[in-house]
């Protein structure tokens, strides 16, 4: 099981064929998420239509709305 943001060590997870739990904030989970039917997207409360509206600024963390409950609930799906 991996958990962890949209990067590089998710696709590399996902090529691996481990089950995938990714958080996505401001980049769009229906172009970058991981493929495959199994995995798990969770999302910031923001849409993604949100963040295009908006200057990101890259000194300020947009993950901080989903919830350690959240996670948990998707891992103990796959258990």
């Amino acid at each position: 099981l991996f958990i962890g943001n949209d990067s590089g060590l998710m696709h590399l997870a996902v090529s691996n064929q481990l089950r995938v739990i990714s958080l996505f904030g401001p980049t769009d989970h229906t172009v970058y998420g991981p493929y495959g039917d199994k995995n798990i997207v969770i999302r910031t409360k923001e849409p993604f239509d949100y963040f295009k509206s908006i200057n990101i600024d890259k000194n300020k963390s947009y993950m901080n709305s989903i919830k350690t409950d959240t996670v948990i609930a998707a891992v103990e799906k796959f258990l």
